[in-house]
């Protein structure tokens, strides 16, 4: 059970839009996330704060993580919660998942690793033509902080591929994302 803003108690089991409260803002460690400065109209479509990991997905207002064209997503997986010792491996293990999941669906997969190495692994990947999935480009960035893995990423149903400029703006956002440890809020 949580609190909702009328700090009564509400049922979230099961529940997808859930929106971070001030408290858990708070647990959050301090991440500055550029992209939710210079492009208008994102918010916290939903949060999952947990002991060991986070995650926030971000949606452009009025949408939803159901229904949505574009959408960001930061999680952090402490290293007591994961079996993956660098970047590199925890970012193949992911798109291992994603190809297998898209070529049961008959779908079409374009992988490209950018970067590659243990600490930092920057990726993209398409999706097209793929049963019960919408085209998707997406691009991630996953890299090693002083307490776990670092996942994020953007991706666009909108426009696929994307075009170089928006493709060169959201890589150089996720590159930029800056993590630092210890008590503080979501830096929007």
């Amino acid at each position: 059970m949580e609190k909702d803003n009328k700090n009564e108690e509400v049922e979230t089991e099961g529940q997808i839009d859930q929106k971070p409260d001030e408290q858990e803002k708070s647990m959050f460690m301090n991440i500055k996330l550029l992209f939710l400065k210079e492009e208008k109209g994102w918010e916290v479509g939903y949060s999952n704060l947990a002991e060991n990991n986070i995650m926030f997905e971000f949606v452009h207002n009025g949408e939803t993580v159901q229904n949505w064209t574009e959408t960001a997503t930061v999680s952090f997986y402490s290293y007591q919660s994961t079996v993956f010792p660098s970047a590199n491996a925890y970012a193949k293990e992911v798109m291992k998942n994603v190809e297998d999941t898209v070529k049961s669906g008959d779908g079409d997969i374009n992988v490209n690793f950018m970067q590659e190495s243990e600490e930092e692994t920057i990726l993209e990947f398409m999706v097209t033509d793929t049963k019960g999935y919408d085209n998707q480009h997406e691009l991630q960035r996953v890299f090693l902080g002083e307490n776990g893995i670092w996942y994020l990423h953007y991706v666009t149903k909108d426009n696929v591929p994307m075009d170089d400029n928006q493709r060169d703006k959201w890589l150089e956002y996720l590159k930029n994302v800056e993590v630092e440890s210890g008590v503080g809020g979501l830096e929007i």
